[in-house]
């Protein structure tokens, strides 16, 4: 028997010992959640707060591509990249320089138009799709990549999809990452917070196991979901990070940014009368003995863990 709390109640489901079952269950709920992501107000955060512009970890990417695939050009750009789940287009835009043609798709038509409205690439084209149903031929794509969206496809269908769309030697990279430390630049005890940042998560992880299973699959880094993939080629890499300068505030409303963050931080409010998005800032001043300055005014350098399923034919 297997309980799940959710905002209209807590659903009883009976798995009969079934691991598949609950995975089963739990990938509705999660299908579900992202139709936060279609909400107007959650696009129009999203897009104005989270910066994906990651130009090294791009260059990352196609190194470990070009690598995978035995090219030896390393100047010309590839032919066609897919953005499965590319939301408002941050993490399309950054690879643009390495291919001649790329599709970024996603099933909100609120998150195309965000992406249309932003960009400035002749090279990219958005259109309504996902991962499970990718509007090109078979075995014409070189590479697709889906940042933080892996979790909300049918695991079965989107492998299905990746070995159609795939070329021979082509790659299918989902990705997210960690925030691994923070450092303030230019003021401040510069005091490590590693264990202030492991905190918050992990109490994050907890609440998600507990009351939430639906919103916390990708805090293992995607090691369950990395699990569960059948029928394909895969590997993992999870030794590439990236530095990023910003100021607190803007790490805080990157968080409060991401449905799944702001869920928990509303539902932890509710019962307890705390923010934990608010006490992790006031943890990290405090630690920087910068407790009496605001959060716009303390420039950081967040430092990124990237976790990379790789899956080829």
């Amino acid at each position: 028997m297997f309980r799940c709390a959710t905002s209209s109640g807590t659903i009883t489901f009976d798995t009969q010992g079934s691991a598949d079952a609950v995975y089963s269950f739990l990938h509705v709920m999660v299908i579900n959640m992202a139709e936060l992501y279609k909400i107007e107000h959650a696009v129009s955060e999203y897009s104005s707060n989270v910066n994906n512009n990651f130009p090294d970890f791009a260059r990352s990417i196609i190194n470990f591509v070009r690598t995978e695939r035995q090219l030896t050009d390393e100047t010309s750009p590839m032919e066609l990249l897919v953005d499965a789940g590319c939301g408002s287009g941050g993490s399309t835009r950054i690879f643009a320089p390495f291919f001649k043609r790329i599709i970024g798709v996603d099933p909100s038509e609120e998150q195309i138009a965000a992406a249309k409205s932003d960009t400035n690439c002749d090279n990219i084209e958005y259109m309504l799709g996902s991962g499970e149903n990718i509007p090109v031929e078979k075995e014409t794509v070189d590479v697709i990549i889906s940042y933080f969206a892996i979790q909300y496809m049918d695991l079965e269908n989107y492998v299905t999809e990746c070995r159609r769309v795939l070329k021979q030697d082509g790659l299918a990279l989902s990705f997210g990452h960690d925030y691994n430390n923070i450092e303030p630049l230019d003021s401040g005890d510069s005091k490590p917070v590693q264990d202030i940042l492991k905190s918050f998560f992990e109490a994050a992880k907890i609440f998600f196991t507990n009351n939430r299973p639906d919103l916390g699959c990708w805090l293992d880094r995607y090691q369950s979901i990395f699990d569960n993939i059948d029928g394909i080629n895969k590997k993992r890499v999870d030794d590439i990070c990236h530095r990023q300068e910003m100021r607190l505030i803007d790490f805080k409303l990157r968080l409060l940014s991401i449905p799944e963050y702001r869920s928990y931080d509303e539902d932890v409010h509710l019962k307890t009368g705390k923010h934990p998005v608010d006490e992790l800032m006031l943890d990290i001043k405090r630690r920087w003995e910068l407790s009496q300055l605001p959060d716009a005014e303390i420039r950081i350098i967040m430092t990124y863990s990237f976790f990379v399923i790789c899956l080829r034919k």
